[in-house]
């Protein structure tokens, strides 16, 4: 799974008209548990869809109660298949450390891991993507978001080369990079207006680039990349912030042959 930092500030960046949307999002089912995880209760699918509930446990300490809720698959996969995906969605997986671990700290300075949700759900053969946003909290709050896609068929967590041909990655960043750079010079200016220079240079020495595929995210207007500028958390409102989305109309011609199909809408 990648994960990327937190886009605080929330801006759809989109390449294009928008594709008409297809395809049928998971449904989900939320109950929250005591010390451990809640048994939530299945929502019936859709025929052929996939179930996607979600288990939460709480957060607690002198100042502030939080929740953490992560998904699980619980239909719509063969039994094989459903495990190896939820093994990839356990809180080890996705927020780096066991859920004792975080509750612990979390009780004792209220920082650390302090909450996780999920994101839209997406299902279209054979994709499923499940991204987790999870806050923290050190000096300032932050946070960042897993980007979980897993191939419905084998239960493999999908990865940069195996979902976009490798030899049309360059020209899709410059593709992403072409739109964004509009965007980041209006925040420039802005930036500059209201006395903050030093942001300006930021801002325009940031580049969408081959790292940044690694955040992609399927999505029923098309493929998402969650970015960000890295602005100082002071500043971080002046930047427009990602998710970037290609329509699937234009990611086909990027996206490798077994995943074409996605852009299709099949």
């Amino acid at each position: 799974m990648r994960v990327i930092r937190m886009a605080w500030v929330g801006l759809a960046l989109v390449l294009g008209a928008v594709a008409p949307a297809c395809g049928t999002a998971g449904s989900a089912a939320t109950t929250e548990g005591g010390g451990g995880a809640g048994a939530a209760e299945v929502a019936k699918p859709a025929s052929g869809a996939i179930t996607v509930e979600t288990r939460s446990w709480p957060l607690h300490s002198e100042e502030y109660d939080q929740t953490i809720t992560l998904p699980v698959v619980a239909g719509g996969l063969p039994a094989d298949v459903q495990a190896k995906v939820n093994a990839m969605l356990s809180p080890e997986a996705l927020l780096r450390s066991p859920i004792e671990e975080i509750q612990k700290e979390y009780a004792g300075c209220t920082c650390g891991t302090v909450g996780a949700g999920l994101g839209d759900v997406f299902q279209r053969p054979p994709v499923l993507s499940i991204p987790v946003w999870v806050e923290t909290m050190a000096a300032y709050p932050d946070g960042y978001v897993v980007t979980a896609v897993f191939d419905t068929e084998t239960g493999e967590r999908v990865g940069v080369d195996a979902f976009f041909e490798p030899s049309h990655q360059a020209e899709l960043v410059a593709a992403v990079e072409a739109t964004l750079r509009p965007l980041l010079d209006a925040a420039k200016k802005s930036a500059e207006e209201q006395g903050y220079g030093d942001v300006g240079e930021m801002l325009d020495e940031a580049r969408f680039q081959q790292q940044d595929l690694g955040g992609f995210m399927p999505t029923e207007e098309g493929v998402a990349f969650e970015w960000s500028a890295g602005l100082p958390h002071v500043v971080a409102a002046l930047e427009p912030e990602g998710p970037l989305v290609v329509p699937w109309a234009q990611a086909r011609p990027y996206l490798t042959a077994r995943y074409q199909k996605l852009a299709d809408g099949k």
